[in-house]
């Protein structure tokens, strides 16, 4: 058995299908529904997996920095007609999730990698006792502490860049493209179910 429902939209009808079929192609509101379920569900993601990223940290027995959390906290996103996108901060460990990349100083000619508890998450330039040197057969710059029995502590290494490996795991690209299908077929099913509510109630 088959059968077909012939759907007229006429200026005696309520507008709802007027509506929808508007919807279809302005997609502005669609855009703006996924721009914010997926803005949300990455920040979600992002809270709990910065809580497990303090390998360097632990290694050196220091408090963390929390400078994941705030990459994550830090992502913005906006929509158009045109499109919906997440705005990733770029000076951040989040711009591993796009591949790798070699980090280079910009303001000095050495970056400055902690490597001891209290160096790390503070800038060189906050210590006043931190003296440069070169140690070792290759001549490699540090940047050490001397305290007064002569005991010299490395405080950072120095390094004129560094290269950074791709992290597909800081972002979960399959998931947030799940969670934009799932937006869209959330909307449309709302805007379809309004429509035939009110279609059912004319007739």
């Amino acid at each position: 058995m088959s059968g077909a429902i012939n759907v007229k939209i006429s200026s005696e009808d309520d507008g709802s299908l007027t509506r929808l079929s508007a919807a279809m192609s302005d997609r502005r509101a669609l855009h703006k529904r996924i721009e914010t379920e997926v803005l949300r569900f990455v920040r979600e993601f992002g809270s709990k997996k910065s809580q497990t990223e303090h390998r360097t940290a632990n290694a050196l027995g220091a408090k963390p920095t929390n400078h994941l959390t705030r990459a994550y906290a830090g992502i913005e996103s906006t929509s158009d007609e045109q499109s919906a996108q997440l705005l990733i901060p770029r000076a951040s460990r989040l711009r591993a999730a796009f591949g790798s990349y070699k980090l280079v100083p910009t303001q000095a000619k050495y970056l400055t990698l902690p490597v001891n508890a209290e160096s790390y998450g503070r800038r060189a330039r906050e210590f006043d006792d931190l003296t440069f040197m070169k140690v070792g057969p290759r001549k490699t710059a540090i940047l050490a502490r001397t305290d007064e029995e002569g005991n010299m502590t490395t405080m950072y290494l120095l390094v004129k860049s560094v290269n950074i490996k791709e992290d597909e795991t800081l972002m979960p690209m399959k998931q947030l493209s799940e969670q934009a299908a799932d937006a869209t077929e959330a909307y449309f099913d709302k805007l379809l179910k309004e429509a035939l509510l009110s279609w059912a109630r004319y007739y």
